[in-house]
């Protein structure tokens, strides 16, 4: 039901439909055992990864899928296991999540707010 509404239309949380998309991979990948190398390609090429002059249009989906892929959500991070970082469920590389990483750098948008220490958000 609270999925979607039309008092919602677009205001969906970036993050959250991220992980939707990138939980419902995984789902899909034993029966496509390759398909997280073909995703972390395919992410690469759309948000012009290899591209580090011209980025700047990239860093706020980029922080979105950042928050998605390395943050376990918050009903999970009692879990503290290796399964709830979607990053490494994906079989992501480590070179690809450091260029990810770097586009949306300096921006708050990264970090879940429950991590942001509350001195840093006050003036």
């Amino acid at each position: 039901g609270g999925f979607y509404a039309e008092e919602s239309r677009g205001q969906i949380d970036p993050v959250f439909a991220a992980r939707t998309c990138l939980q419902s991979w995984l789902y899909l990948m034993p029966t496509y055992p390759a398909s997280g190398r073909w995703l972390e390609k395919w992410l690469q090429e759309r948000l012009n990864l290899g591209d580090t002059r011209d980025n700047t249009s990239n860093r706020l989906p980029s922080a979105a899928i950042i928050r998605a892929l390395l943050w376990p959500e918050v009903a999970s991070k009692s879990a503290a296991d290796d399964n709830s970082v979607l990053a490494i469920s994906l079989g992501f590389s480590l070179p690809f999540l450091v260029n990810l990483s770097q586009v949306p750098c300096g921006l708050l948008e990264c970090i879940p707010p429950t991590e942001i220490p509350k001195e840093a958000l006050t003036p």
